[in-house]
């Protein structure tokens, strides 16, 4: 082997290397629950993760009391996936003056990217205890699967306690100003959003739970107010017609007895 060949065949390897680990940190996303009715509505949620192009891999501080920056954030990891387009999605997280549960208004029931339910609804998904945890990525993977351990177990910033209200907020509170209340991603007990052992340093890189907004099985028909409002009168109008019909029908019967 020439000394040429001994040079490159470790670059070589090394992208062949970054090659198949972006592939394995592929999977296929579900955004359609397999278990829902055509019409019925739902949500879908994702933690941040890995985003394919580098550290830091879907993590961010905690430091600002804007809501906005969160939420912004977490359509941005979203943005990484092609399958999430045209998707609104909200930061599951608390401020001083914005509750999880208001930024993130849960209205039907909530599935992961891999198509597994979270939550059935509203009190299901602030009463302390999901359905499964949320420990899926933008990418439709498992994080607790990531090869290095610094990505699979890092913590999420959620500001909230498990009804979905503030507590030691992102942002900081006068009591905490530099600490912001944290979840662990592979639970689906209450530390999913409140980890029993206290706040965490906002000022530390950490993930997001992000929910998207409503959305809806592709098939059912919901009419539109004026097709309603059409079928309304046609109605009215087939129930005067009939009802003058009888009223004639009367009035001949009368006339042949005179």
């Amino acid at each position: 082997m020439s000394p040429w060949q001994l040079k490159v065949a470790p670059s070589a390897i090394a992208v062949l290397l970054i090659v198949f680990s972006s592939d394995a940190l592929q999977a296929a996303i579900v955004t359609c629950p397999p278990d829902l009715a055509a019409g019925s509505e739902y949500h879908l949620a994702f933690v941040t993760g890995f985003n394919g192009i580098g550290y830091p891999d879907g993590t961010t501080s905690a430091g600002s009391s804007d809501i906005a920056v969160y939420n912004e954030f977490v359509n941005t990891q979203a943005s990484y996936s092609s399958d999430l387009d045209g998707i609104a999605w909200y930061a599951i997280g608390s401020t001083a003056t914005v509750d999880a549960r208001d930024n993130a208004k849960v209205v039907a029931p909530v599935y992961r990217l891999d198509g597994t339910r979270v939550a059935d609804g509203f009190s299901d998904m602030w009463d302390g205890q999901l359905l499964n945890a949320i420990k899926v990525d933008q990418h439709g993977v498992d994080v607790t699967t990531y090869g290095n351990s610094n990505r699979a177990w890092t913590f999420v910033f959620t500001g909230s306690d498990t009804s979905g209200q503030k507590s030691t907020p992102l942002g900081g509170s006068d009591t905490h100003p530099h600490h912001s209340e944290v979840g662990r991603p592979w639970h689906s007990d209450a530390e999913w959003i409140q980890w029993d052992h206290g706040p965490y340093p906002n000022w530390c890189e950490g993930r997001f739970y992000g929910l998207s907004e409503p959305l809806r099985v592709p098939g059912g028909v919901i009419p539109e107010p004026s097709s309603m409002i059409i079928w309304s009168l046609l109605g009215a109008v087939v129930m005067a017609a009939a009802s003058s019909r009888r009223k004639h029908r009367r009035l001949a019967i009368g006339l042949q007895w005179t």
